[in-house]
């Protein structure tokens, strides 16, 4: 499901780049998320990850940066992105308060 919504956000990489890249993702600790409609077929997938190098924009590090957001165009405005956007909020404020306290 991942990997099929990722092909149609990125269509360059081939199957077995976006594994290795998915792989990575994990590894690295990056945060996932997948929406599901109701009749249990995945509608689109944010990817996020915790930035100590320098991201444009920013005056501070580490930084939250959004890398991807997918959501199938069949249901889009209808509050999937915002949901998604939404579950990388709740994990930066978690992930970057550990940061600061030294966890």
């Amino acid at each position: 499901m991942w990997l099929s919504l990722r092909s149609r956000l990125w269509p360059g990489p081939s199957e077995s780049e976006h594994l290795r890249e998915m792989a990575d993702v994990l590894a690295r600790g990056h945060h996932v998320c997948l929406a599901f409609a109701l009749q249990g077929c995945a509608i689109g997938f944010v990817e996020a990850s915790k930035r100590i190098d320098y991201v444009n924009g920013t005056s501070s590090s580490p930084v939250v940066f959004l890398e991807g957001l997918y959501v199938e165009p069949a249901s889009r405005r209808k509050g999937v992105a915002r949901a998604l956007v939404a579950d990388v909020e709740r994990w930066a404020l978690a992930k970057l308060r550990r940061a600061v306290q030294g966890a």
